[in-house]
């Protein structure tokens, strides 16, 4: 029998080969980490402010875990569960309503936190944007060796910073690369010089 832990404010509860750790973030959001023994899947993790969309995506992990099914084979469920629900909802819409819409539409489903939103950019998504200007693009991989987590590639794409490529043969949200879009490139210019006057003015206390 799998049993729950408490370990100060977060939840541990392990499904199958994978343990999920729950907790509240500082802003009252949730957050879930995953584990495979002590190695975190950053492809599974996630945060968000709705209780509806957090309880919803943990009880699939988990249920899909139960199943018998490894990190990476939930990790592309989940995502080519997301590409379905975009190519229907793209499918109801008309012809003139798609040539209405000006701006190109994310690769992957906006987060109901909010993720998909410009405002902000995490250091592994600046990291990933660097790495894609400076290499012309950004490959799927260990942050240690100069690739990004496919978290972070989806991360990028919600906020249509990143043109995301699948592997070659592979599902279409078995993503192998990012390429830098119009938008992503001026959000890194901004964001390095956001972070240069942040730079200067913490040198100047």
């Amino acid at each position: 029998m799998q049993h729950a832990t408490n370990t100060g404010d977060a939840h541990i509860r392990p499904y199958g080969a994978l343990t999920l750790m729950a907790s509240r973030t500082v802003d009252g959001g949730y957050a879930v980490n995953v584990f495979v023994g002590a190695e975190r899947e950053s492809e599974l993790c996630f945060t968000s402010a709705d209780r509806a969309y957090y309880r919803a995506r943990y009880g699939r992990i988990a249920r899909l875990a139960l199943a018998g099914q490894t990190a990476e084979n939930i990790a592309l469920i989940l995502a080519a569960e997301e590409a379905a629900v975009i190519a229907a909802a793209e499918e109801a819409v008309s012809p003139a309503g798609l040539a209405a819409i000006a701006r190109p539409k994310p690769q992957v489903r906006p987060t109901m936190a909010g993720a998909h939103l410009i405002g902000f950019i995490s250091d592994a998504v600046f990291h990933a944007l660097e790495i894609a200007e400076r290499e012309g693009r950004v490959r799927r991989g260990l942050t240690r060796d100069g690739r990004a987590p496919f978290g972070v590639l989806n991360s990028a794409a919600r906020k249509g910073l990143l043109k995301l490529t699948p592997a070659e043969g592979a599902r279409h949200a078995n993503w192998a690369f990012g390429e830098l879009t119009a938008v992503g490139r001026n959000v890194l210019a901004d964001e390095r010089a956001r972070r240069a006057r942040e730079t200067r003015k913490a040198g100047a206390r």
